[in-house]
């Protein structure tokens, strides 16, 4: 009976160590396994694991770009196009990329490049009504100008004195970022206009009550306005619209006396 134990002991420490030794050849070759991925085929798929710093490309036409990447041992991949606003990247060239310039990695790295559509255009945004102030801001928000330096007046019941009467471009019209628009503004209600009378030839007293029930005024601007003067000239010429309370200019002379 004792026997048969020592026995079945013996054998037992047989088996565990048989198992042992399989599951350290086993280890061993998991380990070999690993080294050989990561020692030869890894490297091969990766360039044999050597790094180096991603080329900068901003700003170069995409050929030119990927013919870059290509040297330097990379994967250039167009993964987008979109605009730039700020107009620094032409249309056609590399807006953006990933990884970023000068960031080490390894070669055989996929490169995603964005490509610029160039200056993104502006919606022209409806000022009419608007103040000039108001009106500014508003165009400046979508990068726009207004052209100040060429405002347009013009007379308008509907349109309170200062405002936006219209615009140039219409709004929703599209402008690259920059340009200007063409601005008229109201002075408001047109005013009761009166045409110029004749007063030429006539004694200086008398254009003076002329003018008065016109709604004008006489301006002596040359004579000596003396009793025996007459208008020799007048501006603005007869028929001429002004607005009431306007000033006529008289030129005069002496009547001759015979």
């Amino acid at each position: 009976m004792m026997r048969n134990r020592a026995v079945d002991e013996r054998g037992s420490r047989g088996f565990w160590a048989r198992l042992g030794i399989k599951l350290a050849w086993l280890t061993g070759l998991i380990l070999a396994l690993f080294l050989l991925v990561d020692r030869l085929i890894m490297p091969a798929l990766v360039r044999h694991g050597r790094e180096a710093a991603c080329p900068g490309v901003l700003g170069l036409p995409l050929e030119e770009a990927e013919s870059s990447l290509r040297k330097a041992g990379f994967d250039p991949v167009l993964e987008s196009r979109r605009a730039d606003p700020a107009g620094r990247v032409p249309a056609g060239a590399v807006l953006d990329q990933q990884p970023r310039p000068g960031r080490v990695t390894k070669q055989g790295r996929r490169v995603h490049l964005v490509l610029s559509l160039g200056v993104g255009l502006s919606r022209v945004p409806d000022v009419r009504g608007s103040s000039l102030r108001q009106a500014v801001g508003l165009l400046a928000e979508a990068r726009l100008v207004a052209d100040t330096l060429d405002l347009q007046w013009r007379h308008d019941s509907r349109v309170g004195q200062g405002s936006v009467l219209s615009q140039r471009p219409a709004a929703g019209d599209s402008l690259e970022p920059g340009r200007s628009v063409d601005l008229t503004l109201s002075l408001g209600p047109a005013p009761d206009w009166v045409n110029t009378p004749q007063v030429t030839g006539l004694a200086l007293e008398r254009a003076r009550k002329v003018l008065e029930r016109s709604g004008l005024e006489a301006l002596v601007v040359s004579g000596n306005g003396g009793d025996k003067s007459v208008v020799q000239e007048q501006d603005p010429a007869a028929g001429t619209p002004l607005v009431p309370g306007s000033a006529v200019d008289l030129h005069l002379q002496e009547r001759s006396v015979e």
